[in-house]
């Protein structure tokens, strides 16, 4: 009988929720230009071969110039840009948390023709491609914990972001099913796979929305064995599903 898995969900959604927090917790660095009038502009300095101006592209992603004469300071400070937009550049860059809520949705082998999906996908950003590792939880006949490896390519870097998909590993059976007439059943788990296509939306620097719709292979092996005689069988079930995710990546 596997142990109760109200727990190790409760685990893992609190995992998650502080690894958001902690990724999200990152902050851009802008300047600050302060004019001896009293202005006060915020954007991001850029270069200009005339060492007497101060050109800043602002939030709002306004170009303005100042004589040096009319400034009075240019610091920089930490800005959380949540609600306001800022000039960024999109793409996968640095460590990364993507956390994915979604349905398998298709026939199979049980009742259930629409099945709840969350996952955290932890892994690390090259622009163009994204390589890491994803653990969740998935509803089959039982309850199951995939833990795969992932991989995503980044078919164009722009605030729409199309990429696809790779993933391949093992899930793990948390539940067994209930026993049936002098029958006991132990589910061992299964190999899964998957691919298919996405798109990041980019917020700015460090978040963006997710969404991916994917082909998925999922077996399940259980062994089933006779109360009355002891004998053993080994049943493999098979699954196909279209794989339907939303999610936010964090990074």
């Amino acid at each position: 009988m596997k142990q109760p898995y109200l727990k190790i969900l409760s685990l893992f959604l609190s995992f998650s929720f502080l690894i958001v927090l902690h990724v999200d917790a990152q902050k851009y660095v802008i300047d600050v230009v302060h004019l001896k009038n009293g202005d006060v502009y915020k954007g991001i300095i850029i270069e200009q071969p005339d060492t007497e101006i101060v050109r800043i592209e602002t939030l709002c992603k306004n170009i303005i110039n100042f004589d040096m004469k009319d400034v009075f300071s240019v610091k920089s400070e930490k800005f959380s840009p949540w609600f306001i937009h800022m000039p960024f550049t999109p793409g996968p860059k640095g460590y990364l948390n993507i956390t994915d809520l979604g349905t398998l949705i298709g026939s199979g082998n049980n009742n259930r023709n629409a099945i709840f999906s969350i996952s955290s996908f932890n892994g690390y950003g090259f622009s163009s491609k994204m390589v890491g590792g994803s653990i969740g939880f998935e509803i089959f006949e039982t309850l199951m914990l995939p833990v795969y490896f992932e991989f995503r390519g980044v078919l164009a870097i722009s605030k729409f972001s199309p990429f696809f998909s790779l993933k391949a590993g093992y899930s793990f059976a948390l539940e067994d099913p209930e026993s049936y007439r002098g029958e006991n059943y132990n589910s061992t788990g299964g190999y899964l796979f998957g691919t298919g296509l996405g798109a990041l939306i980019w917020i700015n620097n460090h978040n963006a929305f997710e969404i991916s719709i994917q082909y998925r292979y999922q077996d399940i092996k259980t062994i089933r064995t006779d109360d009355w005689s002891g004998e053993t069988t080994t049943l493999t079930k098979k699954y196909n599903r279209l794989e339907l995710k939303f999610g936010l990546l964090f990074q």
